[in-house]
């Protein structure tokens, strides 16, 4: 990264993912078509970014095709008129996309996504798991690189308050 003050740290990038509900699934296109980038809900563990969604469609072509994927999440993006500039902070991941066929890692997987998502309700979950489990394809990006960075005030920012804080991975 060329500005390695504003690059954070790994626990860090994690602790943006950690916060975050949604962000970009970024993928090849097919036969010269550009890349193809969609929004999504996620969930984020042990170096594993979780989605779920329809069985079918072009993301899947894509994947079946290249599994190769980048997601991105913006954990903050304060735009500041006086000063031309944001406040910013985002993370990306690199990896590979599979698909989850395992009965019970989807079932895991998802009641995980349920509880991000709607705390303290398992039975609703397990309810709402059930009712569209025939129609739920589970997906995992496994994160081999991850790069996060923010704007020059929050890396200030963060520095004060954590003054032992090193440089951020690049």
């Amino acid at each position: 990264m060329r500005r390695a003050k504003q690059a954070l740290t790994r626990e860090e990038c994690e602790e943006v993912l950690a916060r975050g509900t949604s962000g970009v699934l970024a993928l090849a296109g097919l036969d010269g078509e550009p890349p193809y980038a969609v929004p999504l809900s996620y969930a984020y563990r042990d170096g594993v970014v979780t989605f779920h969604g329809a069985r079918e469609g072009h993301k899947h072509d894509l994947i079946a095709v290249d599994p190769r994927a980048s997601f991105c999440v913006i954990d903050a993006d304060d735009v500041v008129p006086e000063e031309y500039t944001t406040r910013f902070r985002s993370v990306i991941c690199f990896g590979r996309i599979e698909v989850v066929d395992n009965p019970a890692e989807q079932m895991d997987d998802l009641m995980f996504m349920g509880d991000r998502f709607n705390v303290g309700k398992p039975d609703d979950c397990r309810k709402e798991i059930e009712r569209f489990k025939d129609s739920t394809r589970v997906l995992r990006l496994r994160v081999e690189r991850m790069t996060g960075k923010e704007s020059t005030p929050l890396a200030a920012e963060r520095r004060a308050t954590n003054p032992g804080r090193g440089e951020g991975i690049a």
